[in-house]
Formats: structure tokens, sequence, C-alpha cells
């Protein structure tokens, strides 16, 4: 039998990078989200910092943490796909029907 792939370190620290959306101007202590995702303050430092690491989340200067431009960065680049395609679709449409 095919042991469990999914990691339970993986999905908190998945889950620790949704907490912090919508707080990019405030941000989240780092208390806050241990609370929010009922993980250890030692668990949350953990996955911040490697949120850090990786350009996902970083310290503001009142000590709270906020995710960086790169996710919205990320969502930008999806919409342009999106729009791209949509103009591709339309031009075939009108291809057909003009």
């Amino acid at each position: 039998m095919m042991a469990n792939p999914i990691s339970n370190s993986q999905q908190r620290i998945l889950k620790v990078m949704l907490s912090l959306s919508g707080h990019e101007f405030m941000g989240l202590r780092t208390s806050d989200i241990a609370k929010l995702n009922n993980i250890s303050m030692t668990n949350a430092s953990r996955d911040l910092s490697n949120l850090q690491e990786a350009g996902i989340a970083e310290k503001m200067e009142n000590n709270s943490w906020r995710l960086t431009k790169l996710i919205p960065k990320m969502g930008l680049l999806m919409l342009n796909q999106i729009e791209e395609q949509q103009t591709k679709l339309d031009n075939f449409k009108n291809n057909y029907t003009n």
C-alpha cells in the first residue's frame, strides 16, 4: 500500500500563508498567526521564516507579517493569460461568425 503523500508540515505552512491574505497593510503578529492556525508559536515562527526565505512573506516594521508582492503578481500574470486567451477566442469566433 502506498504511503500517504500528504505532509502535515507542508499543509501547515500553506495554511499559514493563506492566513496572511487580506492583512497586507497592518500584517499579523506571529501570535495571531499561531492562534488562527491552532499551532504553536514555534511552528508559526518556523513557517514564517520559511515563507520569508521563499520570498512569500515579509516582516514589517511593526514586527507583523504580510505577504510580499509575489502572490499578487502571480494573480496578475494569471489574469493577463486569461485576457490573452479570451482575445484569441474572440478572434477565432469572429472569423467564423463574420
